[in-house]
């Protein structure tokens, strides 16, 4: 069995991915044992489609770090995808007072 700790790591911050297609699952991305890490990144809808297929981002056999990259006490434009998040690059908006 793997340690987490020896899996290598796909890490992309602070990059758009739009006009792609693939004949398989993980049109955007494809991980398979390597940790997928998306931070600050937008998933477009391929091809003009309003929405975002299942199997856009495919991480088979691990867990996915998917964040906006807003600091602390600020939440990004943010919408599910798989086990994953697309988010407006650098679109960050403060926190209601008294939450967190």
């Amino acid at each position: 069995e793997m340690n987490q700790t020896d899996r290598s790591a796909a890490a992309f911050t602070r990059c758009t991915f739009d006009d792609f297609e693939a004949d398989f699952h993980g049109q955007a991305a494809f991980s398979s044992i390597s940790q997928l890490r998306l931070i600050d990144s937008h998933i477009s809808p391929p091809n003009g489609m309003a929405s975002l297929e299942h199997g856009t981002v495919f991480d088979f056999g691990v867990t996915s770090d998917c964040q906006s990259g807003c600091p602390a006490g600020m939440y990004g434009t943010c919408e599910s995808v798989d086990n994953c998040f697309t988010c407006d690059v650098g679109a960050c908006t403060a926190c209601p007072i008294g939450t967190f």
